[in-house]
């Protein structure tokens, strides 16, 4: 397991029960390997941009957030969180499309017209407002009885 949360093994397995995962079938191993990988770096990201996880690593020289104490396993909604996510980035990566919004989204564009079709989008700072802690709302949901969080929601 590369840096990774789980296996594509787990996730071929557990994305399986979901409507909307074939995204992630379509795509080959490679990328699914990347997508565990990334979603995994993306929920490690959350010790450094928020208050950090409840507890300490479970082993200080992992290389992962988690285990965390008590636990001397990674938790199932832990490696169920990097399954959405992901499962988010396969879909983002097998539509350009989508990829596209997501980037003019990263940069700042509020809204695009062509001709007389035109989009909106939300400002990225305006996403974080919302309380969206990682790009699938399943692995936000997921992740969140991990993170410390005044109020339940993360103070930005």
């Amino acid at each position: 397991m590369l840096n990774s949360y789980t296996t594509v093994e787990y996730a071929d397995e557990y994305l399986a029960q979901y409507l909307g995962a074939e995204a992630w079938f379509a795509a080959d191993l490679d990328v699914r390997q990347k997508a565990l990988v990334t979603a995994s770096a993306a929920i490690d990201a959350l010790a450094r941009n928020f208050p950090g996880f409840k507890s300490r690593k479970t082993d200080p020289n992992q290389p992962l957030q988690f285990p965390r104490k008590p636990d001397a396993e990674i938790p199932s909604e832990v490696r169920n969180a990097c399954c959405h996510e992901a499962l988010y980035m396969a879909r983002l990566a097998a539509d350009k499309s989508a990829q596209r919004r997501a980037d003019s989204i990263r940069q700042g564009v509020r809204s695009v017209s062509i001709g007389d079709v035109s989009e909106s989008y939300v400002a990225a700072g305006e996403l974080k407002k919302s309380n969206e802690l990682l790009r699938s709302e399943m692995a936000s949901n997921l992740i969140r009885p991990f993170l410390n969080l005044r109020g339940g929601y993360p103070t930005i």
